[in-house]
């Protein structure tokens, strides 16, 4: 959840590290804090908000390390930002992760005499320290955890079990980190030395990977929202994943699917939503029905799974907590698991048996977009290979992003209007049926993500059994109507609707005169219309979090990746 950032070099580290926690501050902004390492004297502030929110004071030293928090244990203040310091000061720590046993931990340090000074997890790690080495510290503690820490030795020390740790590594010199840290895995850095360890002290070596980032994006460049760049950046995200795409490992995952007894989805938030168009797409396609189960609940029907299970795991940054133990428990049961993810070197990359990488570049608003899009492209090149042809699914998914950009141009007037309207509404509703009943759920996500409006989800068939008791005149309900098998049907559900006074939207390729405002989307092919109509649903949460006012790359209480379960 939270993000962490080291540097060690010749340059004054502070400067460097602070523009690393800007890149962090998706992953959370409730506080954040520097600490540097001078002349063996440790100097820290911290804030609450955000980096780029908060004036920062000139700290002395080429060692450093800093935090941006989402606040899991604590209350949202200074006291509770990291870095953490030990009783004596002379020790600093920053920490992503979920201690489990702290407050036992803590209840044997304060009777020990160590005192505490916030109520947050990490500060047993920093009075850990102050009684033993950074590795026997990590064998006390029960949970997921990657931490940097100051004055244990000349240098700086990163130690990571469970979560991916990669070191910051600055220009002109100023060299923090060239080595991933596998799981339990702990490193030293000196100067420019670096030197990584085993859980057992043994001193190991990892492969070195170079990976080129691309130029900055238009909301660098623009100074506009994330959200509205990465919308923008759909058609790119889509004909950058299929052009990406290894033929060979989807023709490998689609036989694997094809023998296997079950074939099980499994995500969180946006990506669950993915994974519900996915089975549809692949049920649809090898004529055989998936199970989608959600990341969180996955535990409780773990024992479903075995040999000859197939696992898709999706995930936008690889690092979910919830995914990553899906996963673990399904391979420990005999699972072959397969991962999507717009990350390769996360933790679920590297867990999973197959990795599909969707070539989106760096998401950093907070509510996924252009990452869904590669997750249901890479979704629709597996149909392809399950057919045999994933070339012609490649055309027709070029052609596709051509659409959306068109609809990127053209709907945003009728958008704004439904925007300026919404503003003033309590509650929304989106309607589905067939493989737009999961974009149903994942507008309705957007909307309550971005504009904070309750807003619900549901197969439109669904809407009579029940919600129907809660539509009154002004009640806002949009239907996704794609003029498919499922047009007729949603009609008549709207028209249910309207008969009690519900103002309808209608987000189509064909008019209807139930349509109060009609956002006009293009005809594809069935299983491509989830492109398409998320980008309507998208940009008119956007459009509505702006006419409110808010800042809909920062949405209050949710951080990008959530690496907590």
């Amino acid at each position: 959840m939270c993000g962490i950032v080291g540097s060690v070099g010749i340059r004054q580290a502070a400067p460097i590290v602070l523009e690393g926690l800007k890149h962090l501050e998706y992953r959370g902004y409730d506080s954040a804090g520097v600490a540097t390492l001078n002349r063996g004297r440790i100097h820290r502030h911290r804030v609450v908000g955000t980096v780029s929110d908060n004036d920062w004071p000139t700290l002395p030293g080429a060692i450093g390390i800093g935090h941006t928090r989402w606040a899991t244990h604590g209350a949202v203040t200074v006291e509770n930002a990291h870095p953490i310091l030990d009783c004596t000061g002379k020790i600093a720590v920053v920490h992503n992760g979920t201690i489990f046993n702290f407050r036992g931990l803590k209840q044997e340090l304060v009777g020990r005499g160590h005192e505490f000074t916030s109520e947050t997890d990490t500060e047993v790690i920093a009075h850990l320290l102050e009684e033993m080495s950074v590795e026997e510290a990590l064998a006390h503690l029960e949970g997921p955890v990657a931490l940097l820490v100051l004055g244990k030795g000349p240098g700086m020390v990163a130690a990571s079990r469970g979560y991916s740790l990669v070191m910051y590594a600055g220009s002109g010199g100023t060299v923090v980190a060239s080595s991933r840290l596998d799981e339990g895995d702990y490193q030293t850095l000196e100067n420019e030395v670096v030197s990584i360890h085993s859980p057992i002290g043994v001193h190991v070596e990892r492969v070195k990977t170079t990976r080129s980032y691309p130029a900055p994006t238009q909301t660098q460049i623009e100074g506009v929202h994330a959200m509205l760049s990465e919308i923008r950046e759909q058609p790119a995200a889509i004909v950058n994943t299929l052009e990406a795409a290894d033929t060979s490992l989807l023709h490998r995952a689609a036989m694997e699917m094809l023998r296997s007894d079950q074939v099980v989805f499994t995500g969180s938030g946006t990506s669950r939503f993915a994974g519900i168009i996915g089975r549809y797409i692949i049920s649809r396609q090898a004529r055989r029905l998936g199970e989608v189960v959600a990341a969180s609940e996955f535990q409780y029907f773990a024992d479903s799974v075995g040999v000859g299970t197939t696992l898709v795991a999706v995930s936008q940054s690889g690092e979910t907590m919830d995914v990553i133990e899906a996963v673990r428990s399904a391979k420990d049961r005999g699972a072959w698991t397969l991962c999507i993810t717009n990350n390769a070197e996360s933790v679920l990359g590297r867990l999973c048996d197959m990795l599909l990488e969707t070539r989106c570049g760096p998401e950093y608003g907070v509510a996924a977009t252009k990452t869904f899009a590669g997750q249901i492209a890479m979704f629709c090149l597996l149909r392809g290979a399950l057919r045999g042809d994933v070339a012609s699914i490649q055309s027709e998914l070029r052609n596709v992003a051509y659409r959306v950009r068109g609809l990127i141009e053209d709907c945003e007037e009728s958008v704004r209007e439904v925007a300026r309207l919404a503003k003033v509404r309590d509650q929304f509703y989106y309607l589905g049926r067939g493989i737009n009943y999961a974009v149903a759920g994942e507008s309705a996500l957007k909307m309550k993500e971005v504009s904070y409006i309750h807003a619900e989800g549901m197969a439109a068939g669904e809407l009579r059994h029940g919600t129907l008791a809660l539509v009154e005149p002004g009640t806002m309900i949009c239907g996704l109507c794609p003029d498919d098998q499922t047009y007729d049907g949603m009609v008549m559900n709207l028209r249910e609707a309207k008969a009690r006074g519900a103002t309808i939207i209608g987000v189509s390729d064909r008019a209807s005169d139930v349509f109060d405002y009609w956002v006009q989307v293009p005809t594809v092919e069935e299983v491509y219309y989830p492109l398409v109509c998320t980008v309507a649903a998208q940009l008119l949460a956007y459009w509505t979090a702006v006419e409110k006012g808010l800042n809909p790359d920062r949405p209050r209480n949710l951080a990008k990746s959530v690496t907590v379960s």
